[in-house]
């Protein structure tokens, strides 16, 4: 039997209940890591490695049953795995499948199965032995914490003051429902609300769980209920090591309650089982894609209603409970009943890519059969993505293909060009700053003020400016002054690292080294591993004229007097766009290499020639680098130059092309031995030493 599950966490849990060593009746499998032996009965498993067993089992002839939990998640994998276990139950009638929710449309799932399977599909309603919960709401948390915000303070919103006499004549909890910003994590309502349920409750043995969207948020709580004398508080979230997430399902010491601050991962993936009370802040990170600037989001949000029925549910396992929303129940009932598919809010870079690896069909084929369909439009779009992100090819019949950088690509959960960017990294021997870029990406821009990051310019390049901000706070003695005095968000630092915790470990649970290097500090490497990742996000920078001065024995180069607007910036298509002004290059008034990578475009000003388009996020690059990480290379002998995709040229020796398009396809074959071998070693290869070389001459 293979049990569908997310999260290592549950399976440490599930197996420490058993008292069994892993491995035995009951074990695990996820990438590069299994503990299944010969008499395993009972396997629990992540939906990548069932849907890797599919591909090569198409008929998955050993498994007798497969248990998919939380369904009502909506994931693309979970979407895929579900198209191909009803394709699977077609030939395979006596295979067991159980499909597993508190709050699925059990309706609608029957009815895919059975459109497909032409007999019943049957629905099993398990009311279980959980407890009532009574729900309370912002009026009521607000009252028990005695909570009240002023006009102006932190968690309000904007444009809500009003005269002082208004102010003194109005009810203090009404006037703090009235300016409170529903949106915002008040971690000090939380802090509050967390004491006064513990003195409001003469039993001590009944836990709280807080629902928090991020690490930051809990890290943040925790360190402020960590003086307590009454309180255990401890973190629950996916980076966790199995033994520190242990605490969160341990009895706390004696006379303290404990207190759990979680993400999501408490919702479904595991459950403490001595909950008694839940503080709900209804908000989560989601995952997403914006069509207009073609990049992946990770937003803060409200969940549906469904979630939030989940995590109410957690308080009634042993007695009956209680949950506070932090929302007003006005709010709360215009919440989304159901969470969105990932199929139809996201970018399907990632699900083509994960079609092809596990079952090298067509993926607009396959995705035609999901229970929601996407777009097909969007699925084109993804695969134009793709080729142009050299993570798919076609084969001399005609089909699309994985290349070797794909195949690496379909097993990194995150957006591919991230993923590209750190697996160059890892090869040039860049992952610090690498690590910091990718994550500094998700949170958009940790200045409050853009002007500081002048203050933090490396090579003419934003994304370096981020790891470059990175780097001094990590190494700052006080966080709280040196984001004061750079105009940056503490928050946000925080939560950039800790996006660098997941994608370190997401880059070695792949068999990529995470070791930096001396290239770390090297600009030009890390412009490399940029532009490998951002390609073919590709401006020609024209400049005027060169300015010179007279001097003594003759005249030389001055370009002081020339002004940044007067440098044209112009795509493919001749296009001219024009930087963000929050860019670190906006007021530069030359851009030496005539080349610059971006990492979104957007559009401002209103529609076709009313609105002109503007880059986030550009770095400097050298042809050299072009070359090397660009598209597709043609040396034109006659005239002595090199292009890259038909459109960038340079002057240079054709020997230069030959050189370039052999370490390509040595790179290429690298990375094909790097996927059948996880562990191969390729920090000191004499390729990759080459290239290294090659990028820091810029010659």
């Amino acid at each position: 039997r293979f049990c569908r599950r997310d999260s290592r966490t549950g399976e440490a849990a599930f197996n420490n209940s058993r008292n069994q060593k892993v491995g035995q009746d009951v074990g695990y499998q996820v990438r590069l890591d299994s503990k299944i032996g010969p008499n395993t009965r009972l396997a629990f498993c992540t939906t990548g490695i069932l849907l890797r067993r599919l591909q090569g089992d198409p008929r998955i002839g050993d498994i007798t049953h497969v248990v998919v939990d939380e369904v009502h998640e909506r994931s693309i994998e979970t979407d895929i795995l579900l198209l191909l276990l009803r394709e699977v139950l077609a030939s395979r009638k006596e295979l067991k499948v159980v499909l597993m929710s508190a709050t699925l449309d059990a309706e609608r799932f029957a009815s895919y199965f059975k459109e497909k399977l032409n007999r019943e599909v049957p629905i099993i309603s398990i009311s279980g032995r959980t407890f009532p919960v009574t729900e309370f709401y912002l009026e009521e948390a607000l009252r028990r914490a005695e909570f009240k915000l002023r006009d102006g303070d932190v968690g309000t919103k904007k444009g809500t003051r009003k005269n002082t006499d208004e102010v003194a004549s109005e009810d203090p909890l009404q006037r703090t429902l009235s300016i409170i910003d529903e949106a915002f994590v008040n971690l000090d309502l939380i802090k509050k609300l967390i004491f006064a349920i513990d003195e409001q409750e003469e039993e001590k043995d009944g836990s709280i769980l807080v629902f928090l969207p991020g690490i930051a948020d809990i890290m943040a709580l925790v360190s402020r209920l960590s003086d307590s004398d009454c309180l255990w508080p401890v973190p629950l979230h996916a980076l966790l090591s199995p033994a520190d997430s242990q605490k969160a399902f341990s009895r706390p010491p004696r006379g303290l309650r404990k207190v759990v601050c979680s993400t999501n991962v408490a919702e479904t993936s595991v459950t403490v089982e001595d909950v008694v009370y839940v503080v709900d802040s209804i908000r989560a990170k989601i995952s997403g894609f914006d069509e207009l600037s073609q990049s992946f989001t990770l937003d803060e949000q409200f969940i549906s209603k469904a979630s939030a029925k989940q995590r109410a549910g957690r308080a009634g396992r042993v007695r009956p409970g209680i949950c506070f929303r932090l929302v007003k129940k006005a709010t709360f009932e215009g919440l989304r009943n159901l969470d969105v598919p990932e199929l139809l809010r996201t970018s399907l870079d990632r699900c083509c890519l994960t079609v092809m690896s596990t079952l090298d069909r067509d993926p607009g084929e396959v995705l035609s059969l999901a229970v929601d369909p996407p777009n097909p439009d969007a699925v084109q779009s993804s695969l134009r993505n793709l080729s142009d992100l050299g993570a798919i090819s076609r084969s001399s019949a005609g089909s699309r293909e994985l290349t070797a950088l794909g195949t690496h690509l379909a097993v990194l959960p995150m957006d591919v060009r991230l993923g590209k960017l750190l697996i160059y990294s890892s090869l040039l021997g860049c992952v610090d700053p690498c690590l910091a870029i990718a994550s500094a990406g998700l949170v958009r821009r940790p200045f409050t003020d853009p002007s500081r990051k002048l203050v933090f310019n490396w090579g003419k390049s934003d994304l370096l400016a981020y790891s470059k901000v990175y780097e001094a706070f990590r190494s700052a003695k006080n966080a709280k002054a040196f984001c004061e005095t750079n105009s940056v968000s503490r928050r946000t630092m925080n939560t950039i690292s800790e996006g660098v915790k997941q994608f370190e470990q997401s880059l070695s649970d792949a068999g990529f080294s995470t070791r930096s290097n001396d290239s770390s500090s090297v600009t030009q490497i890390v412009k490399a591993a940029v532009c490998a990742a951002l390609y073919p996000h590709v401006v020609r920078v024209d400049s005027p004229e060169q300015l010179y001065r007279q001097v003594v024995k003759g005249s030389v180069v001055d370009n002081s007097r020339r002004q940044p607007r007067e440098l044209k910036l112009r795509l493919r298509d001749g296009r001219r766009v024009f930087l963000d002004k929050e860019s670190v290059n906006f007021s530069e008034n030359v851009l030496e290499t005539g080349w610059l990578v971006y990492n979104e475009k957007i559009r401002r000003g209103g529609p076709g020639k009313d609105g002109k388009e503007f880059l986030r996020d550009s770095t400097m690059v050298s042809p050299i680098v072009l070359l090397l990480f660009g598209g597709d290379i043609k040396i034109h002998h006659e005239r002595g130059i090199i292009t890259v995709d038909d459109w960038i040229q340079f002057s240079a020796p054709a020997k230069v092309g030959v050189l370039v398009r052999t370490l390509r396809k040595q790179l290429d074959v690298l990375l094909w031995q790097k996927f059948a071998d996880p562990n191969m070693d390729l920090t000191d290869h004499p390729v990759l030493k080459n290239v290294r070389r090659l990028i820091i001459s810029e010659n």
